[in-house]
């Protein structure tokens, strides 16, 4: 199930096709409106924008991408809009592919010119991609890495791979990525399983957010922005975090009615329209 405006909540299977009510592990929107969601078991689904009409609601409009169309499985973990309309996305333990926007090709990936790299090994949780359309993509165990693509090759280089080290303080905070965003202003933010992460645009170094002296280590499992401040879920707790340059404020909020769900992972989205 996925929601469309605030109160009205839509059943993918209510629409035909018993394949698109599987679990949705992620969602993605592109510069069209399209909502893009990555399943366990159905596969990608992308949702058009003519689903968010009253008119259209009879019949949800929906494109299936699955091993029919080219996909390794149908088991998708996580999923990314890129800048240039495609849509890359990870697989459970089947590395890295992309959806190409205009042919519907579906290719998947190696780390061109180092072999010793296999994206298989891998369990991919979330992208994050810059003004250069680098793609930061983070796991579950192995930390960070950076890559680019290059169309004119169809091939995917590696840029940088950082990790959770001992004693060194410029490290991850954990080698556990659940979230990531890039800021308007460029920075990038690193949820990771014990605290928050951030790299400032221009710089390559890793400063920590949380935990600090004030608050304890914590889980952060989704991450929006909104103005000058990001928003963070913990699963059971909401943090403000004024994302300036100097030392970051922090406010914590806390209720009763909140339930700890470990399905919260990127459970948050924030339209861009």
């Amino acid at each position: 199930d996925f929601e469309l405006g605030s109160t009205e909540k839509v059943r993918l299977e209510d629409y035909g096709d018993k394949q698109l009510g599987r679990f949705i592990s992620a969602l993605d929107q592109d510069n069209q409106q399209s909502i893009w969601l990555a399943t366990l078991g159905g596969g990608i689904i992308r949702v058009f924008e003519e689903a968010f009409h009253e008119e259209s609601r009879s019949k949800l409009p929906t494109e299936n991408f699955s091993t029919k169309q080219g996909l390794a499985t149908n088991h998708i973990m996580s999923i990314h809009a890129s800048r240039d309309r495609n849509i890359w996305f990870s697989y459970w333990r089947k590395g890295l592919g992309r959806i190409n926007s205009r042919t519907k090709e579906i290719g998947q990936y190696t780390v061109a010119g180092d072999p010793e790299i296999d994206l298989k090994e891998y369990h991919f949780t979330c992208f994050a991609e810059n003004e250069e359309k680098h793609l930061w993509v983070g796991t579950s165990e192995n930390g960070l890495f950076k890559f680019s693509y290059k169309a004119s090759e169809d091939s995917l280089y590696l840029l940088d791979y950082l990790q959770h080290q001992l004693n060194v303080p410029n490290s991850l905070s954990s080698n556990y990525i659940n979230c990531l965003l890039l800021g308007e202003n460029g920075d990038l933010w690193i949820g990771t399983e014990t605290g928050l992460d951030v790299i400032r645009k221009g710089e390559e170094k890793i400063t920590h957010i949380l935990p600090n002296e004030d608050h304890k280590s914590i889980r952060v499992l989704s991450m929006l922005e909104e103005n000058e401040n990001l928003w963070l879920s913990s699963g059971d707790e909401i943090f403000k975090v004024a994302r300036g340059e100097g030392p970051s404020k922090i406010v914590q909020y806390k209720d009763e009615k909140m339930v700890r769900n470990p399905f919260q992972v990127r459970a948050a989205i924030r339209s861009s329209s």
